[in-house]
């Protein structure tokens, strides 16, 4: 038996909600990013190495998220009608 797909209401958040969250995230993790170039911490090897494994990445994966939402949206919906 496979479960049905979640409706519409059944969703966790709508994309309203989703490109509020990659916005916040985005600012956020670009102002740490801002914080390693302009302040002393950029000294700081464990600084330093969060910022370049952790947060360079963050920011570009919700870049390319708020970039491309809708197709990966489509894509998704695709796949699980597909599956269904």
């Amino acid at each position: 038996m496979t479960p049905e797909p979640p409706q519409t209401e059944d969703r966790i958040m709508n994309a309203a909600a989703q490109r509020n969250w990659a916005r916040g995230l985005h600012i956020a993790a670009g102002a740490v990013i801002g914080t390693y170039i302009y302040s002393p911490w950029g000294s700081d090897p464990a600084f330093v190495l969060a910022v370049k494994v952790g947060l360079v990445p963050l920011v570009g994966l919700s870049g390319v998220f708020m970039w491309k939402q809708a197709a990966l949206g489509r894509a998704l919906r695709r796949r699980r009608d597909r599956a269904a």
